[in-house]
């Protein structure tokens, strides 16, 4: 009987997703991508000095030994290197490569690796907030409410999809009506630039939070206030969704995850505008599939469609990425795709 022999460079590809908190990386056979990850690890990043640890680890643990890696990471690459936002690590591709004896690390955006995977998604894997008409020659958008709000986009070119990275969620905070107008008053007073980002993420609910609160004195939830503001945006979702349950409709952390969907509909269209989304906008990130029992859908798209272009808006399917390990696989396609240039 023949001994078993590793996978070579050929077979192989490691993806990761490095997020500020934890990293997933997992071993793909490229012949049967998108087919299940071979091997797949988490990893904790407190608990390591930084990411050639990590990597090594992982390839410690596995009998494979790729060649080729591609990683999503939270932060803009610039020459396959990138200081990541919420993470003092420093991570550059090519000395990663030499340390690890691989051929090549590509780096990318952990949007773009969302981006990236939305496609490959099934149904079971989408929450269909609208169904539209996809256009199956369409540009794709991603917008990505988690720590922060990330925002990517897929365009077409010759039966292609070139991903394109973006800082979108940096971008000014457009209010839609009175309400968000004075939403955007209170957080001027207290921020020198309002951002989309500071009222559409975990980092927002606070905001939206507090501002409803000042807008109506006693209204406040106690444990809430109580709570480290830095700490709040999981008992502000948890608090919510037992409100719901109780049948509490005017509960402050029922209002303030509202204001959210009605912002994050916003700017979901501004995105379907600004890149022509046919194909679809796809929303990523942790905070939406937890806060779905809250999502009115038919309020969501009065938000979503608007102006002059309201037809074009109401036939673009907008989903819920269900899947948490959707950047793992875009990482994967990603390098393949870019192995194969």
């Amino acid at each position: 009987m023949r001994s078993w022999q590793p996978m070579t460079d050929d077979d192989l590809i490691l993806a990761g997703d490095i997020g500020a908190t934890k990293t997933n990386l997992a071993l793909f056979e490229r012949v049967s991508f998108p087919g299940g990850a071979l091997r797949e690890r988490k990893y904790k990043n407190r608990e390591y000095c930084g990411i050639t640890n990590i990597v090594a680890s992982f390839l410690r643990e596995v009998r494979e030994k790729p060649t080729l890696a591609c990683f999503g990471v939270a932060g803009p690459i610039r020459n396959n290197r990138v200081r990541m936002t919420n993470l003092d690590w420093l991570i550059d591709g090519r000395q990663l490569a030499r340390r690890l004896k691989m051929e090549n690390i590509i780096l990318i955006n952990d949007l773009v690796a969302t981006a990236m995977g939305a496609p490959l998604l099934g149904e079971d894997e989408l929450f269909p907030v609208n169904a539209g008409k996809k256009d199956p020659m369409g540009n794709i958008g991603v917008v990505a409410p988690g720590t922060g709000l990330g925002e990517a986009f897929l365009l077409r070119e010759n039966n292609r999809l070139l991903p394109v990275a973006s800082e979108g969620g940096h971008a000014d905070f457009a209010p839609r009506n009175r309400q968000q107008l004075a939403l955007l008053d209170f957080l001027w007073k207290r921020e020198q630039h309002v951002s989309v980002e500071k009222v559409c993420s975990g980092i927002g609910l606070p905001n939206i939070y507090a501002f409803l609160v000042a807008s109506s004195p006693g209204s406040e939830d106690p444990a809430v206030s109580r709570t480290a503001r830095t700490e709040r945006t999981p008992l502000i979702v948890q608090t919510a969704l037992a409100a719901l349950e109780a049948g509490n409709k005017s509960h402050i952390c029922l209002r303030t995850l509202s204001v959210f969907f009605d912002i994050l509909a916003a700017e979901s269209a501004n995105v379907a505008l600004k890149v022509l989304t046919t194909g679809g906008i796809y929303i990523g990130g942790g905070l939406c599939p937890r806060m779905l029992p809250v999502l009115a859908t038919d309020r969501f798209m009065d938000f979503f469609v608007r102006g002059v272009y309201r037809e074009m808006l109401a036939d673009i399917p907008v989903y819920i990425i269900l899947n948490a390990k959707t950047a793992l696989l875009g990482a994967a396609a990603c390098g393949i795709e870019r192995s194969a240039q």
